[in-house]
């Protein structure tokens, strides 16, 4: 019966729409969780050849355990792009090189949004802090339109705890129709030429239900000191953590 009463219940939809299937079935977007790090690979080998050695004699710990950081990591969706790119800096300025003829295949098939373009934030009015980075905002645009119902809102992140240093998306948080998709990055390369390969991820979405939560400090009590207790029993109790 609750089984039934669940498969009733329509889950909330956030609706990506594309005018360009050719484009969106071969670089979809796709859940976080799919997305493999090299780092996480190799702190699996590590982990693997340190148990080897060391045996059971001592705690074996691991970051790719650590429930906060997995649970971010696999949460949402990838957005990846889906052509290739050039990007080369000169401390203050850049150049976009794509493969040849895509440019004009992508005139020939009606797409009219930029690849790739930008806003300088030296002599933009917003005049958003960039850190060690261009003094530019990188825009990489997608075929996308997408909505938002009115229960949730969207998240956009960086990549959470990526391989790539080379540009982080900058974060915000999107509601309701948008017509548009560009995501936004910081790029980190001030001097040289880095290659984007198509499919390359770029930014992290997160849908979050609004709700009116709200945060409360309490005292703690015997509840509290009881759950805390359980939790380091189960955590210190074996060498593997």
């Amino acid at each position: 019966m609750i089984s039934t009463l669940k498969s009733l219940i329509k889950k909330p939809k956030i609706k990506f729409y594309s005018d360009f299937p050719e484009i969106t079935e071969q670089y979809p977007i796709y859940p976080a969780r799919e997305y493999k790090r090299k780092w996480v690979r190799d702190c699996a080998k590590s982990f693997a050849k340190y148990r080897d050695k060391m045996g059971d004699k001592h705690s074996l710990i691991t970051s790719t355990k650590c429930p906060g950081i997995r649970n971010i990591m696999e949460s949402g969706y990838i957005v990846q792009s889906w052509f290739d790119f050039t990007i080369e800096t000169d401390g203050k300025d850049f150049q976009v090189f794509y493969p040849e003829q895509l440019e004009k295949h992508m005139q020939d098939i009606g797409y009219t949004n930029p690849l790739v373009n930008s806003f300088n934030t030296k002599y933009s009015p917003l005049n958003i802090p960039t850190g060690q980075s261009l003094p530019h905002i990188i825009k990489i645009w997608t075929p996308y339109h997408f909505e938002v119902p009115d229960t949730h809102e969207l998240m956009v992140l960086p990549v959470q705890y990526d391989d790539n240093e080379t540009f982080t998306a900058c974060t915000g948080s999107i509601s309701g129709f948008e017509i548009d998709f560009n995501v936004h990055v910081y790029w980190h390369n001030t001097q040289g030429s880095v290659h984007v390969p198509a499919g390359t991820p770029l930014c992290q979405l997160v849908p979050i239900r609004r709700d009116k939560s709200t945060i409360v400090t309490e005292k703690s009590n015997n509840y509290v000191r009881d759950q805390v207790a359980k939790r380091k029993f189960k955590k210190y109790s074996k060498f593997q953590l």
